[in-house]
């Protein structure tokens, strides 16, 4: 099928991401895209960059070391 009938197959799969590689983003190392909910795609993006992202956004936050916190101190009532 054409591309815009695969991006639009893709939409109703509800995918995340779509991610669009033509020559451009080929001789780049690149990839547009798409992220589900939003209206235009997000734009082209370095692929190292994108899969660090995807990385981190995979990366279970309950996991991670939590931030060191200040002692809490009550406030004096006057």
């Amino acid at each position: 099928g054409t591309l815009n009938k695969k991006v639009r197959e893709a939409q109703v799969a509800q995918f995340n991401y779509i991610l669009v590689v033509g020559k451009d983003e080929e001789e780049q190392m690149a990839v547009n895209v798409r992220v589900r909910g939003e209206k235009r795609p997000v734009g082209t993006k370095n692929l190292k960059e994108f899969i660090e992202q995807l990385e981190d956004e995979n990366n279970p936050r309950a996991l991670k070391k939590p931030k060191d916190l200040e002692p809490f101190q009550r406030s004096s009532a006057s």
